[in-house]
């Protein structure tokens, strides 16, 4: 399939985010600055008025979705609430199908029958694009685009650019060391995945990230426990 050209915004937000993650990687922004300057980026790219990073947690009887980050144009500062695949099976059964949820009117997509009343209508949201990422097969992280007051078809430069953000994120999770849990057993906001990752392979993707099905997935090699750090840029 033929690569989707982004907008010109979103070329110029995907590397403002890739500018982002470096600084990210080396440690010149601490993970609170990270997040706060890279979700407006990715607003803008996608062009809606609200953005998401979420983290996967350890499984316990199904896929759990925590909430990292909300950034909402509106000034919106609330916390979610987990997502559990026993309380919204089909969406969580969308995302593995498809590797994508795209709705552009939530009311009309019955994956998200679950999250309408609890979620999207208190706040205001009438389309979502929310897409996955993984690395090295562990799905890790999920973006998720909201546009509140207003509908939005999705275009495919749109769905594109936050495919290449998920690119981003998947690869930043595993320069900053992936694994560790917290003290409930929980992954720690961008903590290393240890033992999920697999050895002595390129760094590369799907084909075509645009349109590859599945959750976006990453294979990156291995960073043996000898091996320096990355210096910090000058």
């Amino acid at each position: 399939m033929p690569h989707t050209t982004l907008s010109a915004e979103g070329a110029r937000a995907l590397g403002r985010l890739q500018l982002l993650a470096e600084r990210r990687e080396h440690d010149v922004l601490s993970h609170d600055r990270f997040l706060a300057a890279a979700l407006p980026e990715i607003a803008a790219g996608l062009g809606c008025g609200r953005v998401s990073l979420w983290t996967y947690l350890p499984r316990d009887g199904g896929q759990r979705l925590r909430c990292e980050a909300l950034h909402d144009r509106r000034g919106v500062a609330i916390e979610l609430a987990r997502l559990a695949e026993a309380d919204h099976p089909a969406y969580f059964a969308e995302l593995d199908r498809s590797g994508i949820l795209c709705a552009a009117d939530i009311q009309a997509h019955p994956a998200l029958a679950t999250l309408r009343e609890t979620y999207l209508r208190p706040n205001d949201i009438r389309s979502l694009l929310d897409v996955p990422f993984a690395a090295n097969g562990r799905r890790i992280g999920l973006l998720c685009g909201e546009q509140p007051g207003a509908s939005i078809v999705w275009a495919p430069c749109q769905i594109a650019f936050m495919r290449r953000a998920g690119v981003v994120g998947s690869r930043l999770f595993h320069r900053l060391g992936c694994a560790d849990a917290g003290s409930h057993g929980e992954l720690r906001p961008w903590a290393p995945l240890r033992g999920h990752t697999r050895s002595g392979e390129p760094a590369s993707g799907p084909a075509d990230l645009d349109s590859a099905p599945g959750a976006l997935d990453v294979t990156l090699p291995r960073r043996r426990v000898n091996d320096p750090a990355p210096s910090s840029p000058r």
